[in-house]
């Protein structure tokens, strides 16, 4: 039931099939007292209420889920609080989001560096730290995460995308390039949408900068197609707030509007 469940959450159009399944799984589970199944089911319909939209119901579940991981695994514990962190990011408490983070990332420690997806851990907080406009902070993270991930080879250049935007913020493009690199090849290769757009997004806001048209058609078409390809709301608002701007550096004011009212239309 729960793979079931995993199978049809890919899926827009099967996504209450997914609720379903997880739900007979959690039932199952719950009848076998079988904790670390148990918790399991809780974090999925919790993920199923977050893509939904019905964030009270997933916070429920994963306060549900943290305590049954708290019993048997530590790793998925430590994960819980990032997943929390997750949901307090999006809505924008950045300070709540930033404390749940640091204490994934106190559980991971007593991990080792491989197990415990160390890089991640690292990478949430320098989210945080960004999103809180602490860029010397946020930097350190990415660094650290980028460092951690080579060595132990579990996604290599984890934080030069973070770098990246820093460098782009200090104008440094040229240097955001540089850390974009290695990242092209990685994220090419894994073929992961939500990777390839937030790359391709990177891309396109230093070719704006740089007033190279050609670059910016290039990744502007590649970012399209992975941002639009899967659920992703924020790419997408993101897209178009890009799209905007550099209509708007190129003094085409229709194009500018239409996209930033797109813009408005997906943040609502």
């Amino acid at each position: 039931y729960f793979q079931l469940g995993f199978a049809y959450q890919t899926s827009a159009l099967h996504k209450d099939a997914s609720n379903y399944y997880f739900r007979q799984s959690l039932s199952i589970a719950s009848k076998m007292k079988d904790i670390r199944a148990i918790g399991l089911a809780n974090y999925q319909i919790g993920d199923y209420y977050f893509n939904t939209g019905n964030f009270d119901s997933t916070i429920y579940y994963y306060l549900k889920a943290q305590t049954n991981f708290k019993q048997v695994d530590l790793f998925l514990y430590a994960d819980s609080y990032y997943h929390i962190g997750e949901l307090y990011f999006t809505f924008e408490a950045y300070k709540s989001a930033l404390n749940y983070f640091r204490k994934s990332l106190a559980l991971k420690l007593k991990m080792s560096a491989k197990a415990s997806n160390l890089p991640f851990a690292y990478w949430s907080l320098a989210e945080a730290h960004y999103a809180l406009k602490n860029q010397d902070s946020a930097l350190y993270y990415y660094r650290l995460s980028s460092t951690v991930a080579t060595k132990t080879r579990n996604i290599p250049y984890y934080g030069n995308e973070g770098i990246a935007q820093i460098k782009i913020n200090q104008q440094q493009y040229d240097s955001a390039l540089i850390y974009l690199k290695p990242v092209q090849k990685w994220y090419f290769e894994s073929n992961v949408s939500k990777w390839i757009a937030d790359m391709g997004l990177l891309y396109m806001e230093i070719y704006s900068h740089k007033r190279n048209h050609t670059e910016f058609a290039y990744w502007r078409g590649i970012t399209r197609k992975h941002t639009f390809s899967t659920f992703l709301p924020e790419q997408r608002k993101r897209y178009y707030k890009t799209v905007s701007t550099y209509f708007n550096q190129e003094n085409q004011l229709d194009s500018a509007y239409y996209f930033l009212r797109l813009e408005n239309k997906e943040w609502n």
